[in-house]
């Protein structure tokens, strides 16, 4: 049967909680269309996430890849188009690394592309009723590494499937602390069966 490994991320930055990785839990085991999701949740790490993604991808040999993240005061699902081949953050990860303006891969290409075509994606969701946007590329944090790494993966093992990062807003808990845009759980839990939907189709 053909799978989908699904990815979110822990709680980081004094957080408490991270919709990405309640939404791979949510999704674990799950049938959407033809697969079987496998939702696996990540530590935010720089050094860490580049060998687990690889790992993940030879034990599992998913159909379909998505990685989430979260990406706070965004007030939609978020689409990411690219990836860029650098890491700055002015806030530590959870292993205390902040890097200033590194590559990711000092011997890698400048950018990633997605490999699911997200324009029919973002209009999907939304005549579904779900706020949704594409953006260009997905920042310079664990999120964008995700995806950097993931294509790279997939690359080296010419694995072509449908890879794509899905950036998630804050739980409404999360706004109650902070005031900031949200989103309820099971709306993301909807939007993220979507994309999964549109990724098994293509693979």
């Amino acid at each position: 049967m053909p799978t989908l490994l699904l990815t979110g991320f822990e709680p980081f930055d004094g957080g408490t909680v991270n919709p990405s990785g309640e939404v791979a839990r949510r999704l674990d085991g799950a049938r959407i269309a033809a697969a079987t999701v496998v939702g696996r949740v990540l530590p935010v790490s720089f050094e860490r996430l580049p060998a687990l993604i690889g790992e993940l991808v030879d034990r599992g040999a998913p159909d379909a890849m998505l990685g989430m993240g979260l990406a706070a005061a965004e007030p939609m699902i978020r689409l990411e188009q690219f990836a860029i081949n650098r890491a700055h953050s002015e806030r530590a990860d959870n292993d205390g690394l902040a890097p200033d303006d590194r590559p990711l891969d000092a011997v890698g290409p400048a950018a990633r592309i997605a490999t699911l075509p997200l324009g029919p994606v973002v209009a999907r969701l939304r005549a579904a009723g779900i706020p949704a946007r594409l953006s260009f590329h997905a920042g310079t944090h664990c999120c964008n590494l995700w995806l950097y790494h993931a294509l790279a993966a997939l690359e080296r093992r010419d694995r072509r499937i449908p890879c794509a990062f899905i950036h998630l807003p804050c739980l409404p808990e999360q706004a109650l602390a902070t005031p900031t845009a949200s989103m309820p759980l099971d709306l993301m839990v909807e939007a993220v069966r979507l994309v999964a939907a549109n990724a098994i189709d293509q693979a």
